[in-house]
């Protein structure tokens, strides 16, 4: 058996040993080494060969572990490999099964699932949303969702891996450099309210395990104070003009995919939600009494509401019929029986006038909403009051009146004013083919 020894190196040693730049190790004597990590800092590590292979045990960094400290360590170490024991290989084993005992309870995933289902506070919040908590639940309780229309992210060493691989990761496997990747892949994607909230959310839960994760400082604080910038949207308050208008259904007219060009028009001849038409079902409508039973489980409000149709607009209807799914506007992928996605109809209108010095930038699915209010407003008979009824119920808002508790209006006055609804979709209709010879 070698005999042990430690070299006679002393404080005053590493002090110098840090200062010098050009050495990067020290050598403690029977393979403890000393290893410069940055300039002002340095690991311990413990060296051997067994069984004619090298290993390198970590013993921890010299601000936790001083000379003596280590010297204690590394000959416990040296004992034991000299008694035919491979310390690296039983301390990787050890954290191995630690990592597969915590993986179950400790991913962000489940970490998250507990905390928004036993934090009365988080639930109670009042600064909280609807929508934020759905975000939130949404990417912790189904992590493949694509949250941000984005499926990858970077890690610290620069490898690709999804949002749900993120999601699933053990919490002590995540640190603040791979939030801050997974922030500036999706920045552009999204706002950065919704993002801090999701790091709030990650950070929350972490706390609650804090000996097992690397998230020392609450990550939505890298939003906060601008360390990561993002391109945040305004809101749009502008409206589609006549010659915009027109000269979009010319772009649809000629478009190579009907199905999409189809639904554009649809969603500027009823003000209905983008979500709220892609998902639309055959057995919702009747063509022979000329409506459409939007139910409460896809209404935003969650109230059913009957959407009376035009005659341009059941024309354009069934030119789709011909599709043998349920859904009106069946998925692309042929191994997907379920509607088009929103962010498909996204892309299809960018693509369809990014070219169009008119129009370009000008129009998204969401402006078809603002021009149905605005145009029923212009084109529509009667008072101020009357017309709000109207144009609010055509887009099954909510009714909100000024000097009116709106509450008790909205739960006392059931009449969903279908026969004004009907006359105020049709005069659309007729107002839209003026404008467009449809």
């Amino acid at each position: 058996m070698r005999k042990f020894f430690n070299e006679k190196i002393t404080s005053r040693d590493i002090e110098k040993f840090l200062k010098n730049k050009i050495k990067t190790q020290i050598s403690a004597g029977s393979g403890l080494l000393l290893i410069k990590t940055t300039a002002n800092s340095a690991s311990w590590q413990y060296r051997y060969l067994f069984n004619g292979k090298k290993f390198v045990y970590s013993l921890g960094s010299l601000a936790n572990i001083d000379l003596q400290t280590a010297r204690v360590k590394h000959k416990q170490l040296w004992l034991q490999v000299a008694n035919g024991v491979n310390v690296a290989a039983e301390k990787q084993q050890l954290k191995t099964t630690e990592e597969q005992n915590l993986v179950e309870i400790h991913t962000i995933s489940t970490l998250a699932n507990f905390y928004i289902s036993n934090s009365k506070k988080f639930n109670e919040d009042r600064k909280n949303s609807k929508a934020e908590k759905s975000l939130i639940k949404r990417a912790f309780l189904e992590p493949d969702v694509r949250l941000f229309n984005e499926t990858s992210i970077s890690n610290s060493y620069g490898k690709k891996i999804t949002i749900s691989k993120f999601l699933k990761l053990p919490a002590n496997d995540i640190n603040e450099i791979e939030i801050k990747n997974f922030v500036e892949n999706i920045k552009n994607r999204t706002t950065k309210p919704r993002v801090a909230k999701l790091l709030f959310a990650i950070y929350e839960k972490a706390k609650l395990y804090k000996t097992t994760t690397k998230i020392s400082n609450n990550p939505a604080e890298i939003i906060k104070s601008g360390e990561i910038e993002f391109e945040v949207s305004k809101p749009r308050d502008r409206i589609v003009s006549d010659a915009e208008l027109k000269e979009l259904f010319n772009l649809l007219n000629n478009s190579k995919n009907q199905i999409l060009a189809t639904a554009t028009k649809l969603l500027f001849m009823l003000g209905v939600r983008k979500n709220e038409l892609l998902q639309a079902t055959w057995n919702e409508f009747d063509f022979e009494n000329s409506f459409w039973t939007l139910p409460a489980e896809r209404s935003k409000n969650g109230k059913a509401i009957k959407i009376p149709l035009s005659q341009p607009v059941i024309t354009l209807l069934k030119t789709l019929q011909q599709s043998r799914s349920k859904f009106v506007f069946r998925s692309f992928n042929k191994n997907n029986n379920s509607s088009i996605n929103a962010s498909t109809l996204n892309v299809y209108l960018n693509n369809l006038i990014k070219n169009n010095a008119i129009i370009k930038g000008k129009i998204t699915p969401h402006d078809t909403r603002r021009f149905v209010r605005t145009t029923l407003n212009k084109i529509l008979d009667g008072n101020i009051v009357e017309k709000q009824f109207i144009c609010e119920r055509v887009l099954n808002h909510s009714l909100m009146l000024q000097g009116v508790n709106t509450k008790i209006l909205n739960t006392y006055l059931i009449d969903d004013f279908f026969a004004e609804r009907k006359s105020a979709l049709n005069k659309l209709a007729d107002y839209i083919s003026k404008i467009t010879a449809e």
